[in-house]
């Protein structure tokens, strides 16, 4: 998560078993992105989300340096997160000037 909008992502699990992927289902996506609304806790943040039992849930936040990216475009995290490190928003919560 990057300003509150997804930059990448990855599946990772599918049923308990390891299955990498690029893909995120657009329901997956909106809902991270809802959820970043809610609260953020940086504004670059990583956001695991999981469906269980039929719907959506947040399993856990990380920050981003403690993370893997398994498939994730890595090209467009570097872009994402250098724009919010070279360009700080003042109107940002987490702006330290």
């Amino acid at each position: 998560m990057v300003d509150g909008r997804v930059v990448a992502g990855s599946h990772y699990r599918s049923h308990g078993e390891l299955q990498v992927s690029p893909e995120i289902p657009p329901e997956v996506r909106v809902y991270a992105e809802q959820m970043a609304a809610v609260w953020s806790p940086s504004a670059v943040f990583v956001l695991d989300v999981a469906q269980s039992q039929g719907r959506l849930c947040v399993i856990e936040i990380n920050g981003f340096n403690s993370s893997g990216f398994y498939a994730s475009n890595i090209q467009d995290i570097v872009e994402a997160v250098s724009e919010v490190a070279t360009h700080p928003k003042p109107s940002d919560p987490h702006f330290v000037a």
